[in-house]
């Protein structure tokens, strides 16, 4: 009786030792999420997306809402946001799939760098509304990787961008716009 009962044993074990990886991979497995994180003291906005998101960290706005990022102090100088002088796209934000870029980066006049940028996947994005609006320091701006065929508003996403030297649009999708 003993050499029949050890072998079902040792099977069922022996599975439940292969399954374990499987399942417990899964088990504790966070959701990786996009988020944003500013840093007033640096004057830099960083964009992530994994399942490490701090606290304070900001999540995407959706629709045609501010950021949560924004100032938006009331003052009557709607382009006097916060103090960013730098963007930076993290390597993990290419598999982040925002829909909505409506006024990331309004009013933040004292924005010199976008570092990454090559990392924003705007595929799924339908606003690019004032995007960029009041970045009045801004020398350069690469948006020629920017997918565009799903965009219905691109209004005012350049205006007040008073230091932009050139600015190539040329591959821009625009028929829903």
């Amino acid at each position: 009786m003993k050499t029949k009962f050890y072998p079902r044993i040792v099977r069922f074990l022996l599975a439940i030792a292969i399954c374990l990886p499987v399942c417990g991979s899964n088990m504790f497995a966070q959701t990786a999420e996009s988020y944003v994180v500013l840093d007033n003291a640096a004057g830099t906005l960083t964009f992530k997306h994994d399942a490490n998101k701090p606290a304070g960290a900001f999540s995407l706005n959706e629709g045609e809402t501010n950021p949560a990022w924004y100032d938006g102090d009331g003052t009557e100088d709607l382009y006097n946001k916060n103090n960013i002088k730098k963007v930076v796209f993290d390597a993990s934000f290419a598999n982040a799939r925002p829909t909505n870029c409506y006024s990331w980066f309004f009013g933040c006049k004292d924005l010199t760098t976008i570092e990454g940028i090559g990392y924003l996947n705007t595929e799924n994005v339908t606003s690019m509304r004032a995007m960029f609006s009041g970045c009045s320091s801004l020398t350069s701006l690469d948006v020629s990787n920017f997918k565009t065929q799903n965009v219905t508003s691109m209004r005012a996403m350049f205006s007040r961008c008073s230091s932009l030297t050139s600015l190539d649009v040329s591959k821009f999708n625009t028929d829903k716009v």
